[in-house]
């Protein structure tokens, strides 16, 4: 399935089968199939995808998002807003988180968060069996203004980094 819209349009579309792409800008979005890949330019509005099976792309996502597969790898571009992106097995990536609350989950998978460059983040990491990193500076003395993004992520089964976009 192939959607083009209007910049700005809202898009609602439900599939049993087969890949989805949106092409160009789009409002508000909600898409669902039961197996199939979604990938999606950008979304100006709030974004909820769910496949039982297949990946998820998203270049932009500038609104709160849901990202949700059950098996398959979601990845993100950049991101301005709130995201839940959630996979049961595959990876989870998001190039550059610039603010909002991120709660990144794979069952198993690795998981990989890219702060943008200025921007002050609060990270809270974990996985069952995989190793923890972050590229980020640590700072000894709390900041003068509260962190413009919070990050949560976590892997049952695969490694978690956060590191800086670019």
């Amino acid at each position: 399935v192939a959607v083009r819209a209007p910049a700005g349009s809202h898009v609602h579309l439900r599939s049993g089968f087969g890949a989805v792409a949106v092409t160009g800008p789009t409002g508000r979005l909600d898409i669902r199939t039961g197996s199939g890949d979604v990938t999606v330019d950008k979304a100006d509005d709030a974004a909820t995808v769910r496949t039982g099976g297949g990946a998820v792309d998203i270049a932009a996502l500038t609104g709160p998002g849901t990202l949700t597969t059950g098996g398959g790898a979601v990845r993100v571009g950049e991101v301005r807003g709130p995201l839940l992106a959630r996979t049961s097995s595959g990876a989870v990536s998001v190039s550059s988180a610039s603010a909002g609350t991120l709660e990144v989950v794979s069952g198993s998978g690795d998981v990989r968060v890219g702060i943008a460059p200025g921007i002050g983040a609060e990270i809270d990491l974990s996985s069952g069996s995989g190793q923890v990193h972050s590229e980020l500076d640590v700072a000894t003395e709390p900041p003068a203004q509260p962190a413009e993004l919070h990050v949560h992520a976590r892997s049952g089964s695969g490694d978690v980094r956060v590191t800086r976009a670019g």
